[in-house]
């Protein structure tokens, strides 16, 4: 699958956790390098040092093809070995998935069916920039859709939503 067969937004992009050794001070650097192939660019990310080690810079010299786990790139003269892949796309609520089915079971739902999901943009907003800025944390990304079995489910639901939210704003 080339860049080419697929329409990729400014956005998109491919996440991979990589290292390269510096002969120099004689250190192994860990980085994480994002591909962005709508327009062949990367950033790569300094983990060590918590900051950004290469802004966002077009590189005529990689495609698509060349981003994947055990390979080597060639960045500005460096070669960078790539790892594997990074999936930056996971929200953090997902981390605490098992936390709130349980919370949500204590309260006398019962679970019928659940389903994790990744959102994507519409093809017809992908392009749209001001749009993508706006939305893109609302309705990209991954999520759990949940069938929940309760007598009053509405009710009881909306009452189990609310109580945590007032308790947030007295505080």
């Amino acid at each position: 699958m080339s860049a080419n067969d697929e329409k990729f937004g400014y956005n998109d992009k491919l996440s991979l956790y990589a290292e390269w050794y510096d002969h120099d001070v004689a250190f192994l650097n860990n980085f994480l390098v994002h591909y962005y192939p709508s327009d062949n660019t990367l950033d790569v990310f300094d983990l060590d040092l918590e900051r950004l080690y290469l802004k966002r810079t077009i590189m005529d010299s990689l495609t698509y093809n060349y981003m994947y786990g055990a390979n080597t790139i060639r960045v500005y003269g460096r070669q960078i070995k790539l790892i594997h892949y990074a999936y930056c796309e996971t929200n953090d609520i997902v981390d605490k998935l098992a936390e709130i089915v349980t919370r949500i079971q204590n309260e006398g739902f019962r679970t019928n069916r659940m389903r994790m999901c990744i959102l994507k943009f519409y093809e017809e907003v992908r392009g749209d920039s001001e749009l993508a800025f706006l939305v893109e944390h609302i309705i990209s990304g991954s999520i759990v859709a949940l069938e929940l079995v309760v007598l009053n489910a509405w009710r009881r639901w909306r009452d189990f939503m609310v109580l945590p939210l007032c308790s947030l704003s007295q505080q």
